[in-house]
């Protein structure tokens, strides 16, 4: 008999969750040693189960686009004309991004993040936009092909030597893999240009229209993957944010890629041989994208550590622990007063926002995260926003 999911009841207990139990193995992809170079010890959560996770409602919006443009690109509308690709486009993002919120709601951390109207209304313009664009392409009788990202793919690759030829040709999704098996990744759109050379293009559904060096570092190690995979090295590549319409050059050298993976590999092979978790920890701003504070032991002690109160008070908004001195139920709001360093903080949440405090009493031990600190030094006020968590420390 299969064990049940424990249920979640915003309790933590750290002889239970810490150290996370996975190491992750190679491949590495390239967002993958992103977050291994701000913070190796977030792979190794991320690597781990029995923690509940939380994934921001503008992730869910670009894992739907991103979904919508698979299926635009194994499955090109069949219409007449431009005008009727829209419809059946956004009929397509829609089915996802319901699917996506059927995943929100199993996520109780996920339950008071609220939706951006103003992203959906953008990735719909923009789904239609790459609708459109792909009909095109294969009203030219361009041919668009998918390697799909399976065991069986990837032993297919070590047999590829060039990718399919002709100009106009467009892949989309392909496997590529470093010829030492440390590097994987997948492109997401590639095309055979007039010249014979390949381009390649990675979206990202950011509302930006700038080019962060972790977002250049990805393409130029898909590049050097394309070459490790198919002994060709792209010519030029581009960074594509649909829901702006930005669209950003990076540029393409085979001994920069080179020195890219150079680096990454080093960086494999100090988490590989690196056997202390909590060393891997690189606590700081990193960690206000990190789901996984509540649990992680670096970051409360690197909290705790701050000797000065005006950066213990800057950095409290990604989270802070103390004990409760003080706690009360009034007209469905609980009011609670806890000790926190040399201070003494207040906190008014709703009930309904905080059932768990029913668990709680005098003494208590509580983390608190994503609330803004405000007030006197000595006196501050916790202030809640929909992204605000409490949770109990078991003794």
């Amino acid at each position: 008999m299969s064990k049940s999911k424990p249920i979640f009841d915003w309790t933590l207990s750290e002889k239970s969750h810490w150290p996370p139990f996975a190491r992750p193995e190679p491949p590495f992809g390239p967002t993958n040693l992103e977050i291994m170079r701000s913070c190796a010890l977030r792979v190794c959560f991320n690597a781990s189960t029995g923690y509940e996770r939380r994934t921001d409602y503008s992730a869910r919006i670009g894992i739907a686009f991103h979904q919508t443009l698979q299926s635009l690109t194994e499955h090109p509308i069949n219409a007449t004309s431009l005008e009727q690709i829209g419809p059946e486009a956004i009929r397509r993002f829609q089915a996802e991004l319901a699917e996506q919120e059927r995943r929100k709601s199993e996520h109780i951390r996920e339950q008071m993040l609220q939706p951006s109207e103003e992203r959906v209304q953008r990735a719909m313009q923009s789904i239609v936009v790459e609708a459109q664009r792909i009909a095109r392409n294969a009203g030219q009788q361009r041919r668009i092909i998918r390697y799909k990202h399976t065991g069986e793919q990837e032993e297919h690759l070590a047999h590829i030597s060039n990718p399919p030829q002709g100009e106009g040709s467009i892949w989309a999704e392909v496997a590529v893999q470093s010829q030492d098996g440390l590097l994987s990744g997948r492109v997401d759109y590639a095309e055979r240009l007039p010249d014979g050379g390949v381009r390649l293009l990675d979206y990202k559904s950011a509302l930006r229209n700038d080019v962060p060096e972790r977002y250049e570092r990805q393409l130029q190690i898909y590049a050097l993957l394309w070459y490790e995979t198919f002994g060709e090295w792209p010519i030029e590549a581009f960074l594509y944010y649909p829901l702006t319409g930005a669209m950003n050059q990076v540029q393409i050298q085979p001994n920069v890629c080179q020195q890219q993976g150079g680096e990454a590999r080093k960086l494999i092979k100090k988490f590989l041989e690196n056997s202390s978790v909590a060393s891997l920890a690189v606590p700081g701003s990193v960690c206000a994208v990190c789901d996984c504070r509540p649990w992680c032991q670096p970051f409360w002690k690197w909290q705790g550590g701050h000797k000065q109160p005006t950066e213990a008070l800057t950095s409290a908004a990604y989270g802070f622990e103390g004990t409760i001195i003080r706690l009360e139920l009034k007209e469905q709001y609980w009011r609670v007063t806890l000790k926190w360093r040399d201070a003494v903080v207040s906190l008014v949440a709703p009930q309904e926002r905080f059932p768990q405090l029913h668990l709680a009493s005098i003494g208590t031990h509580i983390r608190v995260l994503d609330t803004r600190l405000q007030g006197l030094r000595a006196r501050p006020k916790a202030i809640v926003n929909d992204r605000s968590e409490i949770f109990i420390v078991k003794q």
